[in-house]
């Protein structure tokens, strides 16, 4: 029971984060706040995972990076093509989902 729901919270964080992310706390703060805001989430996610005493702990730590990794999906796009000069903006789109398909490729291999 603990292993199962411990590896499925990750999915339950990405879901809170790509919904509330863009729409709670960028509608506040602005993407760069936002995105300042989520490093608090990954802190939080990686000692609650590291000093897990319990699995529970473990579960709340992945829910909490599932949130990093979801505001992380919805905001950095935007933000991106925000900062970037126009004649390069589709390509620095295009790079950052380029980036997050190679980092996934290297893991699985």
């Amino acid at each position: 029971m603990g292993w199962g729901t411990t590896v499925s919270s990750y999915g339950i964080g990405g879901l809170i984060g790509a919904f509330a992310g863009p729409k709670v706390i960028g509608k506040y703060y602005g993407r760069r706040t936002t995105l300042l805001i989520n490093n608090i989430f990954l802190v939080l996610s990686s000692l609650l995972i590291a000093l897990a005493p319990a699995w529970w702990f473990q579960a709340l730590g992945r829910i909490a990076v599932g949130v990093v990794a979801g505001v992380s999906t919805a905001v950095v796009p935007t933000y991106f093509s925000e900062i970037s000069p126009v004649s390069i903006r589709g390509a620095v789109g295009t790079m950052h989902q380029l980036g997050i398909t190679v980092g996934i490729l290297v893991s699985q291999a």
